[in-house]
């Protein structure tokens, strides 16, 4: 590999702002740099220090913050892309390479590589992350993994180094080719959010962008359409709107009890009924449907569902209209997609009512899911990914020492969550249980809760729940823990988790 190296060196960059140092690899003869979103920051202008030493500026054309990445355009007339492979087409087991400039320049002006293998595909809040053992160390970020013939597999992101105050080695993060190849065209156009244009909130992307809008306060994401314009400034009530063609597509979420509304049939019994705008003097229900299938990814269970009401209203200057509101109950979260227009673009305007519709199709209230081993949750936007292999699924909080994992097994022919439950312990014999029992009890799928606490070899108190949640033959167990001390920070989100993990019956 070492002369493939040498042939791919002059195409990796180093990166350098005043808030830090990363790298970056060449993607356009043009000039064109692509890195992490967060190598960049906020600046505008960088410097990229090329094969040499020599440093030209560089400026940010287009950053997205939802993936990570961040397109540069330099003035250089001997910049050489690299190549892109299809991630895809990455198997577990393949060898691969990691190179950027770890540590910045402390270690020489010239890219660092560091060997390994693909130990895993992941994915994460609708991303596609490539596992790596080849070492990913500070100023990494933004530098290409290669595989054995030069192309590029996937950017370098980031890498796991402590899980509840323990260190973890080896484990090393790259987003996927696939992401970058799509992303490019509109992150050089500036399409995709300019620096001086990014929103300053954290709900979601700015307009026209075609993408996914993922909200952190509800944790959902849905499709905004090519060409639309999305409103986040109230996370309870986003919008889209199709200029004018008219289309719209609300998205509101209220808070329920999640021990009154249970289900939606639960809903809909305690006497709440779609009313129309204050503004229409006319409104009229044409049908009403259950959609036990086909409605968010996956579809199983209460989750799954949704209730369909399509009807037709006149507004306050006579116009008339026609819609298709759904509701769904997410955790203690009834959901409504909303999406109307005029008579006249609805009957009239296919492609404005596939793409209200397509909203609504693509609506995920999951951070992940797995549809083979059937389990999918949600949980904080700011709770990343882990992979560490010693559990089905892993993810920690960035502003805490909280951790969540799930793991998969056989329910050893059990029925009932009580039952299964009661002989079940947490992993530590040195945890004592704080309080155990069946829960969600008038759900379709009763779950079964241990609080616990105990020592950590360290002597640091730890803080635990468990969930044991049983369904399509297997029994799912998703533990939270953390330290105590912040225990009561994240206290107010562990009920939300538990109630939204989904289990395939």
């Amino acid at each position: 590999m070492s002369q493939l190296v040498k042939e791919i060196e002059p195409s990796v960059v180093q990166i350098i702002t005043s808030a830090g140092k990363g790298s970056g690899f060449v993607v356009g003869a043009e000039g064109w740099i692509v890195t992490n979103a967060h190598v960049v920051g906020g600046f505008t202008q960088v410097a990229v220090v090329i094969q040499g030493g020599s440093e030209i500026t560089g400026t940010v054309v287009g950053v997205d913050k939802d993936l990570d990445l961040a397109v540069i355009q330099v003035d250089g007339d001997d910049l050489v892309p690299l190549a892109f492979a299809d991630s895809d087409g990455v198997s577990v087991g393949d060898d691969v390479a990691a190179l950027g400039f770890p540590l910045g320049t402390i270690l020489g002006s010239s890219a660092t590589v560091t060997k390994g293998v693909v130990s895993a595909k992941r994915q994460s809040n609708g991303l596609n992350y490539l596992q790596t053992d080849a070492a990913i160390n500070p100023g990494n970020s933004g530098g290409p993994l290669i595989d054995t013939q030069g192309r590029v597999v996937g950017i370098n992101t980031s890498r796991v180094e402590r899980v509840l105050g323990r260190s973890i080695q080896g484990i090393g993060l790259a987003i996927a080719s696939d992401h970058i190849k799509e992303a490019l065209p509109s992150l050089m156009s500036g399409e995709l959010a300019p620096v001086d244009s990014v929103s300053s909130g954290t709900e979601g992307l700015s307009e026209g962008t075609g993408r996914v809008y993922v909200s952190e306060k509800h944790w959902y994401s849905v499709h905004v359409p090519d060409g639309w314009r999305l409103h986040d400034d109230d996370p309870d009530q986003v919008f889209m709107t199709s200029g004018a063609n008219g289309g719209v597509v609300w998205i509101s979420v209220e808070s329920v009890d999640p021990d009154r509304i249970y289900s939606l049939d639960r809903y809909l019994d305690s006497g709440f009924k779609p009313a129309p705008d204050s503004r229409w003097t006319g409104w009229e229900i044409l049908s009403e449907r259950r959609i036990r299938s086909g409605v968010g990814q996956p579809a199983w269970g209460a989750q799954g569902e949704a209730q369909e009401f399509i009807y037709e209203f006149t507004d306050e200057k006579g116009v008339s209209g026609k819609g298709r509101l759904l509701w769904r109950l997410q955790g203690s979260r009834l959901v409504s997609l909303d999406a109307l227009s005029t008579a006249e673009i609805w009957d009239g305007n296919p492609d404005v009512r596939a793409d209200m519709l397509g909203v609504q199709a693509s609506f995920n209230p999951w951070t992940f899911s797995d549809d083979g081993l059937g389990y999918a949750l949600a949980h904080p936007t700011h709770w990343a990914l882990v992979v560490d292999g010693s559990a089905d699924y892993m993810a920690a909080d960035r502003r805490t020492s909280a951790v969540l994992w799930l793991d998969v097994v056989p329910d050893e022919g059990h029925a009932d969550a009580g039952a299964y439950g009661a002989e079940a312990k947490p992993g530590n014999p040195a945890f004592s249980i704080i309080k155990r029992g069946v829960v969600f009890k008038k759900r379709t799928s009763p779950a079964y809760r241990i609080d616990f606490f105990g020592p950590r070899p360290d002597g640091v108190v730890l803080r635990g729940a468990l969930l044991i949640s049983l369904g399509g033959g297997n029994a799912v167990w998703t533990v939270i823990q953390a330290e105590a001390e912040d225990w009561k920070e994240i206290a107010p989100y562990i009920d939300e988790i538990f109630l939204r993990i989904s289990v395939r019956r």
